[in-house]
């Protein structure tokens, strides 16, 4: 029963201070005045933005996929996404 206890996956909620939550509010509403501020000052970036995408479409770096697996005490774990890539999920410690 241990074993399989020990291999099931327990997610953590995030639980901020009011201290935390008033500074996570501030740095939103900064990146938030800051973004706005950018597309004023460029109000065409969503055309400039799919014009560099495409110029770097055709030129991109050849992937390798690597075949990741659990090792050792296993306090990270891999998963395979269906896109092939790899979320890595731990324990957080504090």
């Amino acid at each position: 029963m241990f074993a399989c206890i020990n291999d099931s996956y327990e997610t953590s909620r995030r639980v901020y201070s009011r201290q935390q939550q008033t500074q996570r509010q501030l740095l939103f509403e900064e990146i938030r005045g800051l973004e706005s501020e950018l597309k004023h000052r460029a109000p065409d970036w969503p055309v400039r933005l799919a014009q560099w995408e495409d110029s770097v479409r055709a030129n991109q770096p050849e992937w390798t996929l690597l075949d990741i697996s659990n090792a050792g005490d296993n306090s990270q774990r891999y998963y395979r996404q269906d896109d092939l890539s790899q979320l890595a999920l731990g324990e957080i410690v504090s």
